[in-house]
């Protein structure tokens, strides 16, 4: 059931601790095992069906029916699987990824499509969520983001505050790795919004092969993993900056026949331009 509910973006997954799980809402924090519950803030708790009660706010015939129901459709045995226990040997400084789920954190979702203009469904299909546990000055903290995992086995995420990787920085994809169109990005905003202006237009992710930088430090790391690439229709899309140019320049040097498509989004400096794709948004 909180499974369930973390799907939903009711609760968010904290961590997994043997065979206790632990979610928290706005408000509350919960311990979970297998039939039972406890509130931790209140040290109230019982069966499942009394959370059903509480969290639903409905009556104990009405849960046994959603019980019953809900027993009947749902199964999260995948999802079980994509929820790792957390370490107690966890050195200074490093991170362990403790669940990879899809993306439903309301709040995140609401931050991405208000501010930035990408919808819910863009941020689903196209991004996971991936909780961490990691350590600083010898205490456990836990938390999350969207994003993806990159080519260096490190995880490019995002918040409803602020940019941030685990671990190594590194190129991150998605679209279709055999498309024939291929096109770099620096920021993975800017890949999204490429996106969400494909599904605005009614067009196919499927048919682009999207690269995203992270960081124009890693373009290096870019060319390394292309340096053998024999497609011929290559764009890039980076910011309208002094760096923007210059590692524009740097991918054209290498790739020969590759495009910059900044300007056919609105994307230069100077009055009416935009900074980036996602200010064209």
């Amino acid at each position: 059931y909180f499974l369930y509910l973390m799907e939903k973006g009711s609760v968010d997954f904290v961590k997994k601790s043997g065979e206790e799980y632990f979610f928290k809402s706005n408000t509350r924090t919960y311990s979970v095992k297998n039939k039972s519950f406890c509130d931790v803030s209140t040290g109230t708790g019982g069966q499942i069906i009394k959370a059903v009660m509480e969290i639903e706010g409905i009556s104990w015939k009405t849960a046994i029916e959603f019980l019953t129901r809900f027993m009947n459709t749902k199964n999260y045995t995948d999802l079980h699987k994509s929820i790792f226990e957390e370490s107690d040997q966890l050195k200074e400084k490093t991170f362990k990824i403790s669940a990879v789920l899809k993306t439903n954190n309301l709040k995140i979702l609401e931050h991405f499509k208000r501010n930035l203009g990408i919808d819910v469904e863009t941020m689903k299909e196209h991004t996971k969520q991936f909780h961490f546990q990691f350590k600083k000055e010898g205490r456990d903290y836990h938390s999350f983001g969207v994003g993806l995992q990159n080519y260096s086995n490190g995880f490019e995420l995002q918040t409803e505050k602020r940019k941030m990787n685990l671990g190594d920085s590194g190129i991150t994809e998605t679209g279709d790795k055999n498309a024939e169109k291929l096109i770099i990005f620096n920021q993975m905003i800017d890949m999204l919004s490429f996106l969400q202006i494909l599904r605005e237009k009614k067009k196919k992710a499927s048919d682009y092969r999207l690269i995203c930088l992270n960081s124009l430090d890693n373009l290096g790391k870019f060319v390394e993993l292309f340096q053998d690439y024999k497609g011929n229709n290559i764009s890039i899309c980076l910011e309208s900056n002094e760096e923007g140019d210059k590692a524009t320049k740097q991918i054209k040097d290498f790739f020969h026949n590759a495009n910059d498509i900044r300007e056919n989004y609105g994307i230069f400096e100077g009055q009416n331009g935009s900074k980036n794709l996602n200010e064209v948004l």
